[in-house]
């Protein structure tokens, strides 16, 4: 109840900055401290009437962790328990329950964690490195960074259920809610066992469509098109792994110029869903970046299918799927892929170290196309 208390709080203050911040360049008097109006459609509208100059200069929440903006003194208490907890696990400490607690960093490098329940916890840049999870359950945790390199996640379960991406149901709100740190919600599986580990739901693929060289106030540029997966291809997977159904985040940058082409683009790429109905948002983009971007969760249907998408998108969303397909997912994603698609493996087919997970192992790996909308 702690974190998620801080949580909402954190999330409140940092609409309010948000909301000062425009309201200053508005000419509007800021909020007083201990005000309640941290509406995010009232945030939304206020931002509408900036400059793109503006709105870059906002703070931006990808640079925040999720308490920064609560009294440190009051985190202080959940970052001890994250030490206290990889101290008791290393030192021997028995339990089968660390359901919803908080363990951000925890070091829990080849901890003996079989069978443990770690559901709807925070473990954001845990290192679970040669940790024994065999049956352990992170259902709905936060894994963003998370590191399982050489770990044993047979029988685990690592799902994602429908309510459990913060997103709302309607377009164009929460701007203080979701980030480009928050789609990066991919964990690190590099070298792991993961037969039998079950990942229905969770966020695998991130799709990020956007204009080059941030020149989009061209109608008609090169775009491209950066599909992001954990590194799966030293992992240990077998047709009993299930990635079904495979949900990716997806996000397409929107211009002020050109807005009517790229809406069409983020409905026209998105995969074929048993349900049409996925939550999306927009966010605020990146230097270099849209000013606005549109982002979903959407889950796959079996059957591979985009509704109308350019082969540049679909050749390098194939050329991500290679590994995943080795385990119970999706099919009919064999899209041939030409020159132009560059895959970045940060394994580089070296062998798995089996004493100690590297430094610069990244444990993401990434693919990239570029090409023109409408073609």
């Amino acid at each position: 109840m702690l974190t998620q208390e801080l949580v909402t709080r954190s999330s409140a203050g940092y609409v309010r900055a948000l909301r000062n911040q425009a309201r200053q360049y508005l000419k509007l008097p800021p909020l007083s401290e201990g005000t309640v109006e941290d509406d995010v459609l009232q945030l939304n509208f206020e931002v509408g009437r900036l400059t793109p100059e503006q709105v870059q200069s906002l703070p931006r929440l990808e640079e925040k962790k999720p308490f920064s903006f609560v009294d440190q003194s009051e985190t202080a208490p959940l970052r001890g328990l994250s030490n206290l907890i990889s101290l008791l696990v290393k030192r021997g400490f028995k339990t089968d329950d660390l359901s919803t607690i908080y363990c951000e960093n925890c070091d829990l490098r080849r901890a003996a964690l079989d069978g443990m329940k770690f559901d709807k916890g925070y473990f954001r840049g845990a290192n679970f490195s040669f940790a024994s999870l065999h049956g352990a359950s992170f259902d709905g945790a936060d894994l963003r960074d998370a590191t399982f390199y050489g770990a044993n996640l047979t029988q685990a379960r690592l799902r994602i259920f429908k309510d459990q991406f913060g997103l709302s149901n309607n377009a164009h709100v929460d701007l203080g809610r979701i980030s480009w740190d928050t789609v990066a919600q991919l964990p690190k599986l590099d070298c792991a066992d993961i037969r039998g580990a079950d990942f229905a739901g969770r966020p695998l693929v991130w799709v990020q469509i956007d204009y080059e060289n941030g020149k989009f106030d061209q109608k008609e540029t090169d775009r491209h098109v950066y599909v992001w997966v954990p590194a799966l291809s030293r992992a240990t997977i077998d047709k009993s792994t299930n990635f079904t159904p495979v949900t990716f985040a997806w996000s397409v940058g929107i211009s002020a110029a050109n807005t009517k082409v790229d809406e069409e683009l983020f409905d026209v790429s998105l995969p074929v869903t048993e349900s049409l109905s996925h939550s999306q948002t927009e966010l605020r983009g990146t230097d270099g970046e849209s000013p606005k971007v549109r982002f979903a969760f959407v889950r796959a249907a079996t059957k591979w299918k985009t509704r109308d998408s350019p082969k540049w998108i679909d050749q390098a969303i194939a050329s991500s799927l290679v590994d995943i397909k080795r385990g119970n997912s999706i099919e009919d994603i064999d899209v041939a892929a030409d020159n132009n698609v560059f895959v970045s493996r940060s394994s580089n087919n070296k062998s798995c170290n089996t004493s100690e997970a590297p430094d610069e192992e990244q444990g993401i790996d990434w693919i990239a196309n570029r090409g023109k909308y409408p073609q």
